[in-house]
């Protein structure tokens, strides 16, 4: 099936409804804004029958980055027209999250970027990507011991560990569990990572207990509902102890 693009004036074209879109989304759009192409802002849209409008059907985002920016027309395909049940089915079917949007695969196209040569400053300049995103989410801490950099372990999770104020071996305690099977209940998350830094952030006492006192500590953020579960039941016995 081939379908051609049209240019196709904004004012023409009416959406199913008005769409919530991320002032981030429009952020990123409009750091590039200079090397946006076809792709980039291409909209889906069926023509009204018998006259000359057109309903949205697929980018509600870039249409409303379009509208937003004042663009008077915007590049089209034309699909073909359905009933309103399914065009509610393929806006809805559109709006989930597209298969190659995972951050292993961000991670290789950075990798491919940085051994042609180009520097981290180029890349955020050319890119939605942020530097704070860039170094968090994508760099690891050079402090952090290569051999706990692994598959499993994710970057964002080693550099909030190498951050924490506390010992080198509880670090390298977490370290190790962040690089465990994913699905394995000794696996430090992202939630777990989360727990321990707040837990350090409210109470300096931690960065006084010894490396044992600290691994014992955390160790117990690793199933945080199973620890919640027992205070629950802990202060239900309070009120009502077991005969």
């Amino acid at each position: 099936m081939r379908q051609e693009i049209e240019c196709i004036s904004l004012d023409k074209i009416n959406p199913l409804f008005e769409a919530s879109v991320s002032k981030a989304f429009k952020g990123r759009m409009s750091k590039t804004k200079s090397s946006l192409e076809t792709y980039d802002i291409l909209l889906a849209v069926i023509k009204i029958p018998n006259k000359d409008s057109y309903i949205l059907v697929g980018g509600f985002d870039r249409y409303s980055y379009l509208r937003d920016c004042n663009e008077l027309k915007a590049p089209c395909i034309v699909e073909d027209s359905s009933t309103i049940e399914e065009m509610h089915l393929k806006v809805l079917n559109r709006f989930y999250p597209k298969g190659d949007t995972k951050k292993e695969n961000k991670k290789q196209s950075l990798v491919l970027l940085q051994e042609s040569g180009m520097s981290r400053q180029s890349i955020v300049e050319g890119s939605c990507m942020t530097m704070s995103d860039l170094i968090n989410n994508y760099s690891y801490n050079p402090n952090i011991p290569k051999q706990y950099i692994k598959k499993n372990a994710v970057i964002k999770t080693l550099n909030e560990i190498q951050r924490l104020e506390i010992t080198t071996e509880a670090k390298y305690h977490l370290y190790f569990h962040a690089g465990v099977e994913i699905g394995k209940p000794e696996r430090l998350t992202g939630e777990v990572i989360s727990i321990i830094k707040q837990l350090s952030k409210t109470d300096n006492r931690v960065q006084r207990l010894t490396t044992a006192q600290q691994i014992e500590t955390f160790d117990k953020a690793f199933n945080p509902k199973r620890s919640m579960l027992n205070i629950l039941k802990d202060t239900v016995s309070r009120f009502i102890p077991f005969d």
